[in-house]
């Protein structure tokens, strides 16, 4: 990949690219100026390209939930996570996990990743999240890493701030004095916070129910 955007970006730093170009691999008296610009990928080349770029979103999704929940629990940095769950419905998805554990475990600290364990998803003390990777989602085993009880009541003070800002932007759509004076996109913006509201209510009542 370094490569190929080397001899992209030849023409217009031809210098540097030529450094680092250099640098890669021993080149034996060749020069970047002289090498094949890229070409457009084939049919078969954009099909491997899209199942790379796949395996790349899930790992960089995966790592991206279990460092949030980290942060937002207050699972100490240095805590290697022994239990989590991967969770998906998608027949295809526990073969690429397999082929990814091995990243996703260093990069957030994991010990391993257990694929659709239903007993683990049964238990309290738990913490689960939805990724942007399709239907995968995660649970972390907190019991021992945090204390329950203080979690609880920081998803508590959480859920009434977010229940307080609902019931703001749920009057402000109410008035009929804002709705006829404001400008389109300010309506549009708060009916979006609303579905973020309630989007993020349903999760932190999950995430209380799972305590």
């Amino acid at each position: 990949m370094l490569d190929q955007a080397l001899r992209l970006l030849h023409p217009f730093m031809p210098f540097l690219t030529e450094e680092l170009w250099q640098g890669i691999l021993p080149r034996k008296g060749k020069l970047l100026a002289g090498a094949l610009f890229p070409l457009e990928m084939d049919a078969v080349g954009r099909q491997q390209f899209e199942k790379a770029h796949g395996r790349v979103e899930m790992a960089t999704a995966l790592t991206e939930k279990l460092r949030q929940i980290r942060m937002e629990t207050g699972v100490p940095l240095s805590a290697i996570l022994e239990r989590v769950g991967v969770y998906s419905g998608d027949p295809s998805i526990p073969a690429e996990v397999d082929r990814l554990a091995g990243y996703v475990q260093s990069l957030a600290k994991v010990k391993g990743l257990k694929m659709n364990d239903a007993a683990l998803r049964s238990e309290k003390g738990i913490a689960l999240g939805m990724t942007r990777f399709r239907d995968l989602t995660v649970v972390v085993d907190l019991k021992g890493l945090v204390d329950l009880a203080k979690e609880k009541q920081r998803q508590e003070k959480e859920l009434a701030r977010l229940e307080n800002g609902l019931q703001i932007t749920r009057r402000q759509l109410g008035q009929a004095d804002f709705m006829a004076k404001a400008p389109p996109e300010m309506v549009e913006e708060k009916r979006s916070a609303e579905a973020d509201y309630l989007k993020k209510i349903q999760e932190v009542k999950q995430a209380l129910e799972l305590l």
